[in-house]
């Protein structure tokens, strides 16, 4: 196993990725600088498997992205918006059927919600998995009610550990 890298992970090889509404280059910037996920880690959102070109629980991963908005005061979300993201997204980006896209929802500054694609391959299964364990505090209730947040800063700092 390669020891803990301190850096960021290194950007996805897939360079195109879906932002309110249209597919573009993943390499473009595409956050603006008011963005609640960039400036606050209030953000949500869920990380699909596509098998065969289409989305696994898509329902479930619908309704995910629509209740977390909401508890996090992000503005709404149609369904339609969501399942078009994700059906875009796939056949552009995993021409193999087979993959990962992670939407992610946030708003700006003016209450504008915005919703955002990247996808990834899935990889190669190593031939024997391992796992380590970290301390991972937990202060105090989660006030998105177990919503999946953008705010990961005790996740990577863990994983930095391990």
């Amino acid at each position: 196993m390669p020891p803990p890298s301190s850096e960021c992970p290194p950007p996805a090889s897939i360079d195109v990725c879906w932002v309110d509404g249209a597919l573009r280059a993943a390499s473009q910037a595409v956050a603006r600088a008011d963005d609640s996920a960039f400036c606050e880690g209030r953000g949500c959102y869920t990380s699909v498997r596509i098998a065969r070109g289409s989305a696994r629980f898509e329902a479930r991963h619908v309704e995910r992205l629509q209740r977390g908005a909401k508890a996090l005061r992000l503005g709404e979300i149609r369904a339609s918006a969501i399942r078009r993201a994700l059906d875009e997204l796939a056949a552009a980006a995993l021409p193999g059927g087979e993959g990962v896209i992670r939407l992610q929802l946030s708003c700006d500054g003016e209450g504008a919600t915005h919703l955002v694609g990247v996808a990834r391959d899935l990889g190669v299964d190593p031939a024997q998995w391992t796992a380590i364990s970290v301390e991972l505090p937990q202060r105090g209730g989660a006030r998105a009610g177990g919503e999946k947040t953008t705010s990961r800063a005790a996740l990577a700092l863990a994983a930095q550990d391990a």
